[in-house]
């Protein structure tokens, strides 16, 4: 069974098709697809963690031993459950944007939109220990501002930062 997005997709690629072949080829005076309409997609909710699995979580980061990026993912981690920005947002932090007390940093949202996220304690605490060990060396030139780093030493992606909290809420045990 397809779901609506599988429906619409399909639909599209018909319609796509009769349209050529009415418009370009001229095998059909009518587009019979035309006034077909698309299925309507179902919004899927956001998904939350309790606090109990937050600081699981948190915790699961902290015990990762085998981690090189351990510090980062945890003040990645640590920046999404406390502030609630998007990961764009969290990707495009320069160091410039963070208040020098760490009192709050400046994030650029959709639509370019500026706004203050005044930061708590534990998310301190997080960007002080990371940027202990944030490396300076080797970083290419557009990266030098960029507060969180790949291996690559450049920015680090929004599909890396997916890669982060996904693994880590596998091994969390928080993705059943």
């Amino acid at each position: 069974e397809n779901r609506s997005s599988a429906k619409a997709r399909k639909l599209s690629s018909i319609k796509a098709l009769f349209k050529y072949l009415v418009n370009k080829r001229g095998y059909l005076a009518v587009n019979p697809a035309a006034n077909i309409d698309s299925p309507k997609k179902k919004k899927a909710l956001p998904k939350y963690l309790t606090l109990e699995e937050s600081v699981t979580l948190l915790e699961t980061v902290a015990a990762d031993r085998d981690s090189p990026h351990r510090v980062r993912d945890y003040a990645i981690l640590t920046l999404f459950l406390n502030c609630g920005m998007r990961v764009g947002e969290l990707v495009s932090i320069n160091l410039q944007d963070i208040d020098p007390q760490l009192r709050s940093l400046r994030v650029v949202g959709k639509g370019n939109k500026e706004r203050m996220v005044y930061l708590n304690d534990s998310c301190k605490t997080a960007i002080k220990r990371y940027l202990e060990v944030r490396p300076h060396e080797g970083l290419t030139a557009e990266s030098k501002n960029a507060l969180f780093i790949s291996r690559n030493h450049k920015r680090i992606s929004p599909r890396t930062v997916e890669h982060i909290v996904t693994s880590y809420i596998k091994k969390a045990g928080l993705d059943g």
